[in-house]
């Protein structure tokens, strides 16, 4: 397993918020979103819109 480094991004993580292309998006096996850490938290990703859809809190 890869071990995914938390990003600091400016500004709160919430839902419909978009991601910058720089960041790394993991994989979930079966599953059609990516997940990443933001500031701290665990986001859901949509792949194509890389915009967030849901927050882990």
């Amino acid at each position: 397993t890869h071990r995914l480094d938390p990003i600091y991004l400016e500004g709160e993580v919430v839902t419909g918020a978009t991601l910058p292309d720089t960041v790394e998006l993991r994989e979930i096996p079966d599953y059609n979103y990516r997940y990443v850490y933001v500031n701290g938290q665990r986001a859901l990703i949509d792949p194509q819109t890389r915009r967030i859809m849901y927050v882990v809190r």
